[in-house]
């Protein structure tokens, strides 16, 4: 029988992956780092761990995440994002669809006060990754919460920036998903 060959640059070569294929795959010297839901992301390294690439594995799949046409506001973009690309460098990226994030920083304080009015509105929470340790922190008070969003360097670090600790990404809430299929 013939097997599809997959690879990471061919993105519709990895439709049907199973989790065993995805970790195979695994580009040398990425991190393996767990998930708040049931899944794994494996992470590029660097100053900014993620900054360039993400793949991520959900077993089920990412419910609620949907695909527009156009670009919707900065609220609903960022909501969606936090169904299915959550970590704060993933959202600036496909924000400004751009390669170079250092070109994509101006947008922050855009994505900053939709997150932070999403985190005040229960839609959404945030949770850290120490990227020391395997444990996830999901329980992020709302201060520590707004303060990370509004931070710049938890979105894009440049090289001569010390290396990150941790990285911050965000989760849809119930109340979220509500919000998000009402759009």
């Amino acid at each position: 029988m013939f097997k599809k060959r997959r690879r990471l640059s061919r993105p519709a070569s990895m439709a049907g992956a199973s989790e065993a294929e995805l970790l195979a795959l695994k580009p040398v010297g990425w991190l393996l780092r767990p998930m708040p839901v049931k899944g794994w992301r494996m992470i590029s390294p660097g100053s900014l761990p993620g900054a360039l690439g993400v793949i991520s594995y959900v077993a089920g799949g990412a419910p609620g995440f949907r695909a527009f046409a156009r670009r919707p506001s900065a609220r609903i973009f960022t909501l969606n994002s936090a169904c299915e690309r959550p970590l704060l460098v993933e959202v600036l990226r496909d924000w400004s669809s751009v390669a170079n994030l250092e070109k994509a920083t101006g947008e922050v304080p855009v994505l900053a006060e939709a997150l932070e009015g999403l985190l005040r509105d229960g839609a959404i929470t945030v949770y850290e990754d120490p990227l020391e340790g395997d444990e996830l922190n999901l329980d992020v008070e709302l201060d520590k919460a707004v303060a990370a969003v509004r931070d710049p360097h938890n979105y894009w670090r440049d090289a001569d920036a010390d290396p990150a600790r941790s990285i911050f990404g965000i989760m849809i809430t119930e109340n979220g998903r509500q919000l998000l299929a009402q759009s």
